[in-house]
């Protein structure tokens, strides 16, 4: 593998329609010329989805490698195995889907990769004119694939399957904000006023006495005058201020219950089976001397 080639690895590939089709996660060169062949793309969710689709043809632009393909083309793509390598089978699906020509190259992009201004199967050599052969593959790590497994389903079956189911949960917060404000404040209103008061007022009476046994006595008779003072209380109205009452402000909480309406989704699992009708014991005897 060529510094070139390396540097492939983890760059996007960007299909003929402007499309994100997803990142490369490896490259299978020939078994014979050691020649890139293929790229491996990771795609979907988690990059969980791997699809083949052909080395040659692909023009590199910076970080994004350009393909003469659709992402549609590429998604619905035959789905292989890569745990083993490409074996012959697979070899043989991918070129039919394909439907690629001499050196690998698609059939309708042949000239199109020879004279592209940055062509990145330019890095290696032509080779000779043939449909690519089926066989081990060496991957971009360096390690040769391993041999091609056997095709019977026994070989294909796993003890063991799992699928994560994702859910989603409804998370609540809460958050302070300002719900009202309250003001205290003293106004001064005026109001009629009524109160009754006892005052006391001095008056005279005569009071006359008479005098028995009166002796005479000498006196001269003469005018005379008195004079008595009368008094009364007249009222001395004051106002005083004075504190009745002390008016205070207190915060004070209460809880109160919300209902929280949401619309939340989950994932669920479907466990379907597809029974394959049993062949007689004859014609499995048959079927495998065909093989």
């Amino acid at each position: 593998m060529t510094t070139q080639e390396s540097g492939l690895v983890g760059k996007q590939v960007v299909g003929d329609d402007g499309t994100e089709i997803g990142t490369v996660s490896q490259i299978v060169h020939a078994e014979g010329s050691g020649e890139p062949e293929w790229l491996v793309v990771k795609s979907g969710p988690f990059g969980m989805r791997e699809r083949v689709l052909p080395y040659a043809g692909a023009r590199g632009s910076g970080d994004t490698i350009n393909v003469p393909m659709s992402r549609d083309l590429v998604k619905d793509s035959p789905q292989v195995d890569l745990e083993n390598g490409l074996t012959s089978q697979d070899e043989t699906t991918l070129v039919e889907y394909y439907d690629r020509g001499p050196h690998g190259a698609l059939k309708s992009t042949t000239a199109k990769a020879s004279t592209a201004a940055t062509p990145m199967a330019a890095a290696t050599t032509p080779r000779a004119t043939a449909t690519p052969q089926a066989g081990p593959r060496t991957s971009a790590t360096g390690e040769t694939a391993r041999a091609p497994r056997q095709q019977e389903d026994t070989d294909r079956r796993r003890d063991e399957v799992e699928v994560t189911r994702y859910e989603e949960r409804l998370s609540v917060s809460k958050q302070s904000e300002e719900a009202g404000r309250v003001r205290i404040r003293k106004v001064v209103e005026k109001e009629a006023y009524e109160q009754s008061v006892g005052v006391l007022t001095e008056d005279f009476e005569v009071i006359r006495e008479p005098i028995e046994n009166g002796r005479g006595e000498r006196h001269e008779l003469a005018a005379d005058e008195q004079e008595m003072i009368l008094y009364r209380e007249r009222l001395m109205i004051t106002k005083v201020v004075v504190p009745v009452e002390r008016v205070r402000l207190r915060r004070k909480s209460a809880q109160t219950q919300q209902t929280v309406r949401e619309t939340l989704a989950k994932e669920r699992i479907e466990v379907e089976k597809a029974d394959i009708p049993s062949q007689p014991a004859q014609q499995r005897t048959t079927a495998a001397q065909r093989r």
